[in-house]
């Protein structure tokens, strides 16, 4: 029996250390490769909006996971602030930045995630789960607002339309 249990815990760490990796890698490609133009095309005011946000979430989250999880809340708004400022590039890019400060904790034996009393096995599915609720969350809100920025955009091209064609039928009228 306990053979089948080290290989059940071996295979479900090797598994969700693998469904973490993708959650966080694959959505950084997509997202990169997506809205590098982007980068290219931000005003001054914008990279200094992306500094503070970044300096927010690097001290955020050396304080989160350096040791105070219960301030875990404060990781939403800017994760948030992140997407909806910057669109998907920004929200991955923000959920990154958490990652890796996550990781670094846990792999240097520091913070809440470093703990003595958990073993490293709970430590490292700690951190993927980590590593997957920030790239869901992130991501699915971000879907979200896309589509709900294509659907605003598809209603102002049918209104747009509407009134070309109403103009034209006043203007026909009135000739």
């Amino acid at each position: 029996v306990s053979g089948s249990h080290a290989f059940t815990s071996l295979w479900l760490h090797r598994w969700l250390g693998n469904a973490a990796g993708i959650l966080a890698v694959a959505p950084l490609v997509i997202a990169l490769l997506q809205g590098w133009t982007a980068l290219r095309d931000m005003h001054a005011l914008r990279w200094v909006e992306a500094a503070v946000l970044l300096l927010a979430l690097v001290g955020a989250g050396h304080v989160i996971f350096g040791g105070h999880p219960p301030l875990a809340f404060i990781l939403i708004p800017l994760l948030l602030w992140a997407g909806l400022r910057f669109g998907l590039s920004g929200a991955v890019a923000a959920a990154t930045v958490l990652s890796v400060i996550a990781v670094r904790y846990m792999a240097n034996g520091h913070g809440w995630l470093a703990s003595p009393t958990l073993d490293a096995g709970t430590r490292a599915v700690l951190v993927q789960f980590w590593l997957s609720f920030a790239g869901v969350c992130t991501v699915a809100t971000m879907a979200l607002f896309n589509q709900r920025q294509a659907a605003q955009y598809a209603l102002q091209q049918v209104l747009r339309r509407e009134h070309d064609s109403l103009e034209a039928r006043v203007a026909e009228r009135t000739a």
